[in-house]
């Protein structure tokens, strides 16, 4: 009969074994990037954005139960919409439309002449959040992919900007360089999920590609997955 240890040998170096040993390895080592610390500064909200703690956000109830993935956590709702608030964006930007819940959160939270325009790579089914609603009237919905969108229309005109489209390193760091490109002097640019959950290692792409910036005013918020940049 083969001893232990000659059947943990022929495992391992068995062509299966082998396919397992390099699996294992690469795991770990894909673990040690993608778990690694988090490098952007914190920063308290009331430090980025001085005075907001001032404002007052709210929700109507049929907010307060909603489906446990992708959409935003209530704490993260609720520092998007202080943000807006705070700030009375005039024209923003959302990468990565999904429900529309975060756009209404947009939309509800600046002053009734701004203008909000969100990008989906396709239709959300069965409908978007606020779809019958008052706010629609300031939402410009548009379908198609980052990548290959047409933004020249609205370059430099967007005084904030909300990334949460794919999160996938490719996807980040082009949606970031366009947000760039759209922000005006001043604005502000999200991002969500920097702080990722580890049942979603793609989500990483979000970590990696704003620790590759070298972008002054680049911030964790304490409290929640969001990044933020103020420009000046």
């Amino acid at each position: 009969m083969s001893s232990p240890f000659f059947k943990r040998l022929v495992y391992w170096f068995a062509p299966h074994g082998l396919v397992k040993r390099y699996e294992f390895w690469r795991h770990k080592i894909d673990a040690k990037r993608i778990y690694s610390a988090y490098r952007l500064p914190e920063r308290e909200l009331v430090e980025i954005f001085p005075g907001i703690e001032r404002q007052v956000v709210g929700l109507t109830p049929g907010s307060f139960f909603r489906p446990p993935t992708m959409v935003l956590p209530l704490a993260e709702l609720l520092t998007l919409m202080a943000i807006c608030q705070h700030k009375s964006f005039q024209k923003a930007f959302e990468i990565g439309t999904f429900s529309g819940e975060s756009t209404q959160a947009i939309a509800l939270s600046t002053p009734p002449e701004s203008r909000v325009s969100t990008l989906d790579i396709q239709a959300y089914e069965p409908g978007l959040a606020f779809a019958g609603r008052s706010e629609a009237g300031k939402i410009e919905v548009l379908i198609g992919d980052s990548r290959h969108f047409d933004f020249s229309a609205y370059a430099g005109q967007c005084d904030f900007v909300y990334i949460d489209g794919n999160h996938t390193y490719p996807f980040v760091k082009s949606d970031t360089e366009i947000a760039l490109r759209l922000l005006k002097p001043g604005g502000v640019i999200l991002w969500d999920d920097y702080i990722f959950d580890p049942a979603h290692p793609d989500c990483s792409g979000v970590k990696q590609a704003l620790e590759e910036l070298s972008l002054p005013r680049l911030y964790r918020i304490k409290g929640t997955r969001f990044a933020v940049h103020c420009s000046q």
